[in-house]
């Protein structure tokens, strides 16, 4: 197992309140190093402002050999999209999701991902992100809506009530 080194780079720092959004719901990506999966730590870039992440994709991963699989970064870019919603004060689910994949990404690599707010229309926000090598190659890019929580729906999402309409 590689020595994976998942601390934040300069001007970076610990986003608030994460701890709290994953209590309730958990990261669906992040695995422990143990399964050999998708590990990934996020943090709050302050200029230009944006949701980052750094990013292990373990051996199961696979998708075509020796590169990641694509449902992988898919779900990567939803998530820190999610959370860059979140963090921007905007409670929000996917409306819509759209991934466009530029290059294919090795196989047990470290890659560093962002997703920022792009703007608020009535309920949607609008998000893009990105995965990307230390030296700035793209592998892929996302766009998505998200539709902001109705007020109730948040209060039950705080209470850890699982909504079933």
């Amino acid at each position: 197992m590689p020595d994976i080194d998942l601390s934040p780079e300069p001007g970076w720092e610990v986003l608030e309140n994460l701890e709290m959004f994953f209590s309730v719901c958990g990261s669906f990506i992040n695995s422990p190093p143990e399964e050999e999966r998708m590990q990934v730590r996020y943090f709050l870039q302050k200029e230009p402002e944006a949701v980052v992440g750094k990013i292990y994709f373990g051996p199961r991963c696979l998708g075509a050999p020796g590169f990641v699989h694509g449902g992988c970064e898919s779900a990567l870019m939803d998530e820190i999209m999610g959370i860059a919603s979140w963090a921007a004060g905007y409670p929000v689910v996917t409306g819509e999701f759209v991934t466009r994949f530029r290059d294919r990404l090795p196989l047990e690599s470290m890659a560093y991902a962002e997703g920022r707010v792009i703007k608020m229309k009535g309920r949607k926000v609008y998000t893009k992100g990105q995965i990307l090598s230390a030296d700035g190659k793209v592998f892929c890019e996302a766009e998505g809506t998200y539709i902001k929580l109705r007020t109730d729906h948040y209060e039950r999402f705080l209470a850890g009530v699982h909504m079933k309409e």
